[in-house]
């Protein structure tokens, strides 16, 4: 059945019929311009009478490249699907938006808004800044990105492109993203604001961890960093409390991960756990500033001397970053 629509389609004429497993397909295309036929069908059951089966519609059809888009073609195997390309355009105008502001240098302004209502939306980006992003601020640093490595992502949404857009998307997909980006811009000052507020506050405080060797993340990423280089199950860890030094064996898997308080005891064997109990107390744990040594056998996995003689590659200040300016 797909090679004869294929050839139909090719041909130019507006009827084909196709008798296949019990039913009888009448495809009909409608000409919407020059360059592109909506398709339907009517499926109708073999005996029955026209009448009773309603046309459907079944795809669009661009007689420029031949193709076939948001086919409802039962095991029809070359089209491209609505969802993917909404999914592209979406994607297309996110970049674009991104490009004007992170290219040029746009200026926000906030005219319509009192200054109540400003101050009001400064102190609930202020929170949200406090409740979310330091966690936020925290995983990045840990994953290594710089500020610079922090784009603007603006929150657009296709959920107004209409079949319309989708058409003339088809047509010249260019055009299209281009107008929907400029709309966006225009109409969401207010959200960009918010937006880069937040952006500049994780920024800064990220910057200000890279810029402080004493940030007691600096530690937790550098056993972080040592342990993904290695496969090992196990390690031997030397640990420093309270004047008392103890190698102890333990498992590796809790010392890749970011540890926000403390690493757990149970992870020990039972003698080694028994000794670390003597050592420190009862259901004592250890933190990552507890940490001097880490090795696998004979090979040194982290040392807390070489860490500390590490430095953090240079990076952009959040100000050289930053390519919108925001005015109120």
């Amino acid at each position: 059945m797909n090679e004869a629509i294929r050839n139909w389609l090719a041909s130019g004429t507006s009827h084909l019929r196709i008798d296949d497993a019990g039913r009888t397909n009448n495809f009909y295309r409608m000409q919407r311009d020059e360059q592109i036929d909506l398709i339907f069908c009517q499926s109708v059951p073999k005996g029955n009478k026209l009448r009773t089966e309603n046309l459907q519609y079944t795809a669009i059809y661009s007689k420029m490249g031949g193709q076939l888009y948001d086919s409802q073609i039962i095991g029809w195997d070359r089209y491209r699907s609505y969802q993917t390309d909404k999914d592209e355009f979406e994607k297309q105008v996110r970049q674009r938006i991104s490009g004007i502001v992170n290219n040029s240098h746009y200026e926000l302004t906030i005219t319509d808004a009192s200054q109540l209502q400003k101050a009001d939306m400064k102190w609930k980006v202020e929170n949200a800044w406090k409740d979310h992003n330091l966690h936020k601020v925290r995983g990045l640093f840990l994953d290594g990105k710089n500020p610079e490595d922090i784009p603007f992502i603006p929150l657009f949404s296709a959920d107004q492109f209409t079949t319309d857009d989708y058409i003339e998307y088809i047509q010249d997909n260019g055009n299209v993203v281009e107008r929907f980006s400029s709309r966006w811009f225009d109409e969401n000052q207010e959200e960009m604001y918010a937006e880069f507020y937040v952006i500049n506050a994780i920024k800064e405080e990220l910057q200000r961890i890279r810029d402080d060797p004493h940030d007691p993340l600096h530690k937790i990423k550098s056993i972080m960093d040592a342990m993904a280089n290695t496969d090992c199950k196990t390690v031997n860890v030397t640990t420093a409390i309270e004047g008392k030094e103890l190698t102890f064996k333990t498992e590796a898997s809790p010392l890749r991960r970011d540890c926000q308080s403390s690493y757990s005891s149970y992870n020990m064997p039972a003698q080694d756990k028994r000794r670390f109990e003597e050592a420190y107390g009862k259901y004592a744990d250890y933190r990552p500033e507890d940490i001097v040594r880490i090795t696998y056998g004979k090979k040194v996995l982290f040392d807390i001397q070489s860490a500390q003689q590490e430095p953090l590659p240079i990076s952009e200040s959040p100000e050289d970053a930053q390519g919108m300016s925001m005015s109120m």
